[in-house]
């Protein structure tokens, strides 16, 4: 039996994988193609060095590989701790070396700060991220700003497919894992019509508060997460079962402090009621022992099924305690006790002191230029897609703060663009006309 027999694969012809090989999860085939050729192949490694930015020019001399790695030691910050799918450490001719913190996609969608951990891990080590997802995966402009190089599996199966026979094998079975008629993993029908239900309670009620549609779909995933605001966490366990929930929201993620929160909740409580349930949020631990600010929904109804009449009030009370959190966020939490308190500008003033005004919020301090950069990108590619903008008072304000300094010596006093009238607009709104500033004195802009 010659070699081609042994494997089954006809560089020439064109070949589909039995069911069997794309069974399973497609994430774990893929890292582990991907590994395997880091391994096997030089001139491989070389080509993602160079996708990510990385000069090969000394020639690749080894490569390290490790799969599915979990990095928690001290060498990277404690935000940073995460698994990384496929890590490297490629070795050149002149004796330096890169680490490489492969990131692989094929339906999953980004978990909250996934990509920023890869980021900030390949910063602790001199290191380089790549994303490596199917072409139609959606890609966008924040999760891209993570990643050094970002690449498709049908990029690495055509560059395969001129290789040896195994090469070729492992091209034919990435094919496979992103051919359409592999659509994505089936999700649990319960599961997803809870789902969907919740994507049409908040459009029509809160629109304002924006979960991820994508985020829930099988009974073990758990958790609807949310684009606005990214810090909330709607956790339900056993929709097909006995449902329980509750809500989270990671106030340190949300750029608040915990002394902060401590106090607004004792002037204002955090709290809904809903038929004949009342809950109040409570600041609480995750099972990380990660400082949430929590409200218990506990024991959903029904069993099974989608909630359609006032008889799933668990079901109602969970999604009231979803936007009730994301409006106290937007309207209670102030920083010190002694902030110094600013009025938002009149309307007629706006063209002439938005900038000042956004000056008064220090977004960099608060959350890092990364997490503020993600913040103002999610905020204006809202606009631009729904022209709306969030309740969310710290989205906003860090949306201005991040406009005035991205283009602070390009703007004139003259005009104002929609997208600064917006965000002028809500936080007006939102806030009542005066915030707290986190300026102590009258800073020169």
């Amino acid at each position: 039996m010659d070699d081609q027999t042994a494997v089954g694969v006809d560089v020439d012809e064109p070949h589909t994988l039995p069911t069997a090989f794309v069974e399973g999860s497609r994430e774990a085939r893929l890292d582990s193609v991907i590994a395997q050729e880091l391994h096997a192949d030089t001139e491989f490694a070389a080509w993602l060095c160079e996708r990510a930015g990385r000069d090969t020019k000394a020639g690749v001399d080894r490569v390290e590989v490790w799969l599915n790695r979990w990095q928690g030691d001290a060498e990277y910050p404690a935000d940073a701790h995460g698994e990384t799918d496929v890590y490297a450490i490629v070795h050149f001719s002149d004796g330096s070396h890169v680490p490489l913190f492969i990131e692989d996609k094929v339906t999953a969608p980004f978990q909250p700060r996934q990509a920023e951990r890869y980021r900030w891990r390949a910063d602790a080590v001199g290191g380089r991220t790549i994303l490596i997802a199917p072409e139609r995966y959606p890609v966008g402009d924040v999760v891209r700003q993570y990643f050094d190089g970002v690449v498709t599996v049908e990029e690495i199966a055509d560059r395969l497919q001129s290789g040896g026979r195994y090469s070729a094998w492992n091209a034919l079975v990435l094919r496979s894992l992103v051919a359409p008629t592999v659509g994505p993993v089936p999700g649990d029908e319960a599961t997803m019509q809870f789902t969907d239900y919740c994507v049409r309670w908040f459009q029509a009620r809160a629109p304002h508060v924006v979960p991820d549609r994508n985020s829930l779909r099988t009974t073990k995933e758990g958790w609807l997460y949310f684009k606005s605001p990214a810090s909330m966490i709607y956790k339900v366990t056993g929709v097909n079962a006995h449902p329980q929930a509750m809500v989270d929201v990671y106030v340190e993620r949300h750029g608040l402090e915990l002394e902060a929160v401590r106090r607004a909740l004792a002037v204002r409580p955090c709290e809904v009621t809903f038929g004949s349930r009342h809950e109040r949020a409570v600041l609480a631990e995750d099972s990380k022992a990660t400082p949430v600010l929590r409200m218990w929904v506990d024991k959903l109804s029904p069993a099974a099924g989608v909630p359609v009449g006032p008889e799933f009030d668990s079901l109602e009370l969970g999604l009231h305690a979803c936007a009730t959190l994301a409006d106290w966020l937007a309207n209670s939490v102030t920083d010190p006790e002694d902030a110094v308190i600013v009025s938002v500008p009149p309307r007629d003033r706006w063209v002439d002191e938005w900038r000042r005004f956004a000056w008064t919020y220090d977004a960099y301090n608060r959350h890092g230029f990364e997490r503020c950069a993600q913040i103002a990108n999610e905020t204006v590619g809202r606009f631009e897609t729904d022209g709306v903008v969030p309740a969310d008072l710290d989205a906003l304000r860090t949306s201005l703060f991040f406009e005035q300094r991205r283009e602070r010596y390009g703007w004139g006093s003259e005009s104002m663009s929609p997208y600064i009238e917006a965000l002028m607009s809500a936080i007006a709104d939102v806030s009542g006309g005066s915030v707290p500033s986190d300026r102590r004195e009258r800073d020169e802009i």
